[in-house]
């Protein structure tokens, strides 16, 4: 007599997982609904992935929800929950797009393209209309922002240049490329309004370039600033350059009162130079002078030879 073990087959299938009737198409899986039970989960769209959005159900996603991307050394770089970021994504370490990161460099973009292919503008970084609505008053809106405070923690340092913005656009050519360019500047600011519907807007100051007084003055410690200076501009001198100005200041065509200079003194415009051309024996420049009381007066010009043979007397009024 001989003696079989008995055999045990596995429940619902015929033990052989390939084979089991569960699959009915391909990209087929099996998902776990409970103890011992499973339900077939059909392949999903194209690009898809299989993401659970309660915890407890997994199922295809095109777009899926995630709130943390870590890195090989489990350090979380991408945060997206909503959780304090009022929706937004959060980005952690050094990031280049287009390019690797630098340690040194917290978002390093480098432009790629080419602008023969392109046609109007090629642009790094490009911030296009946004539409929204204020809704109550005294509201500043910022394009761009930074306030950083950068501490220095050595002693006795020296040959430290802090830098708000340090912009240099370099034009470089290919060998035996030559090229023709209208203008290379490091910054080019031109606002604008818009009212399409005929509404009335009402400014106080429009300006190219606006620049406050200095802020945090206070808590200085002991500090020693050799100059102080709103706009400095360094030597534009060139060889290669038919014409080179430190500043040029186009002509003021319209407005009520057009002026190119305002240089304000304590009571009077110490200053003013005006936009157009002058009227005979006159400049378009005014001056403070102090004749018992600051006042503001135009420079004339005298009759000829009154500074001499060949020259005029350049006078003001009394």
């Amino acid at each position: 007599m001989v003696l079989s073990p008995l055999q045990t087959l596995p429940p619902g299938g015929g033990g052989d997982v390939a084979t089991d009737p569960i699959w009915d198409a391909a990209g087929d899986l099996a998902v776990g609904t409970g103890a011992d039970t499973a339900a077939r989960l059909g392949i999903g769209a194209a690009h898809s992935v299989v993401q659970t959005l309660d915890g407890i159900t997994p199922s295809w996603q095109t777009a899926p929800e995630l709130q943390f991307i870590k890195a090989t050394d489990g350090t979380t770089r991408i945060t997206t929950t909503t959780a304090g970021l009022l929706g937004g994504v959060r980005l952690d370490g050094s990031v280049g797009i287009n390019r690797g990161p630098f340690w040194h460099t917290t978002l390093g973009v480098a432009m790629t393209g080419a602008l023969g292919a392109i046609t109007g503008t090629m642009n790094g970084i490009d911030v296009l209309t946004s539409a929204f609505s204020i809704i109550n008053s005294n509201k500043t809106v910022t394009i761009f922002r930074g306030a950083p405070v950068v501490q220095f923690n050595t002693d006795a340092a020296v040959g430290l240049i802090l830098d708000g913005m340090n912009f240099q656009p370099v034009a470089a050519l290919g060998a035996g490329v030559s090229a023709t360019f209208p203008r290379i500047s490091g910054l080019s600011a031109q606002p604008g309004m818009v009212a399409p519907g005929g509404e009335t807007i009402t400014v106080g100051l429009f300006a190219g370039l606006h620049l406050p007084a200095p802020t945090n003055w206070g808590g200085l410690g002991t500090a020693v600033i050799t100059d102080a200076v709103g706009v400095d501009i360094g030597d534009y001198g060139n060889a290669a350059a038919a014409t080179a100005l430190g500043l040029r200041i186009a002509n003021v065509t319209a407005g009520t009162i057009r002026r190119l200079i305002e240089a304000i003194g304590a009571t009077q415009t110490n200053l003013r130079v005006e936009a157009g051309d002058p009227g005979a024996n006159l400049t378009q420049v005014l001056i403070s002078i102090n004749n018992g009381a600051v006042v503001s007066r135009r420079v004339e010009i005298g009759a000829a030879n009154s500074g001499g043979a060949g020259f005029r007397m350049l006078r003001v009024a009394n």
